[in-house]
């Protein structure tokens, strides 16, 4: 078979293939007679190019999808520009500022205090009145919403706990803070210690476990012999 005649059997001209065969080192011109050798090596050569070829075009492309930011939901009792009373404002601001900054989606849920709702009252969308449950009562609440500055901010209005003159000082703080009297906790000596003789945040934090379990069984215990003690006539000190 010529040179020619193999180019037209695989739809190329004589140039083309005699510029393969130059490749592959066989050296013929157009009008050449390629041997049985010759014509093994150039069917192989042409054959393996298409395989290649057709392995590339129908190999899928793996298309990586790009993970969708996940929202960040942040409860505070406290968040400036709303509310400040210390440092806990300001912390919540910058980490509302940096999340934004960052590209994500950020929820903060925050308290309905008397003077969130006389300055930005009028400016919140009311969402729902449900039921909720603070320690072993039931209470209800308000739901409002407010964007500003690309987050958006859930506040929880409550006519027991968030209609008074100061956002914290009574005495069922921990009712809603989920902890013991703020001014109070601020002067507790032994809770202090803790803090300061903890080396890292996970001792600190089994620490102070051990701490609130020992005076939960504390109270629980008095709760348990004052009636008794009351009844039996003895006075004693239960701590």
């Amino acid at each position: 078979m010529r040179v020619y005649e193999f180019a037209r059997n695989y739809g190329m001209t004589s140039k083309e293939l005699v510029a393969i065969c130059h490749e592959i080192g066989i050296e013929v011109k157009a009008q050449s007679k390629l041997d049985e050798t010759q014509l093994a090596t150039l069917s192989r050569h042409i054959c393996r190019g298409k395989d290649t070829n057709e392995t590339i075009e129908t190999t899928p492309k793996v298309v990586k999808k790009s993970r969708e930011a996940k929202t960040i939901a942040y409860v505070v009792t406290e968040c400036e520009p709303f509310t400040s009373l210390g440092e806990l404002g300001k912390t919540a601001a910058a980490f509302a500022t940096q999340t934004i900054k960052d590209g994500r989606s950020l929820i903060i849920a925050l308290p309905k205090y008397k003077e969130i709702t006389e300055v930005y009252g009028t400016t919140m969308e009311w969402l729902m009145d449900l039921p909720i449950k603070v320690g072993s009562t039931e209470a209800r609440a308000s739901l409002f919403k407010l964007v500003q500055d690309s987050v958006t901010y859930l506040f929880i209005g409550n006519d027991r706990y968030f209609t008074r003159e100061e956002i914290y000082g009574y005495e069922d703080d921990a009712d809603h803070v989920g902890a013991v009297d703020i001014r109070n906790r601020a002067k507790d000596k032994e809770l202090l210690k803790l803090c300061k003789d903890a080396k890292n945040h996970k001792e600190m934090q089994s620490r102070l476990i051990r701490l609130l379990d020992n005076r939960h069984l504390e109270w629980q215990m008095k709760q348990l012999t004052t009636p008794i003690l009351q009844e039996t006539g003895n006075v004693v000190s239960v701590l």
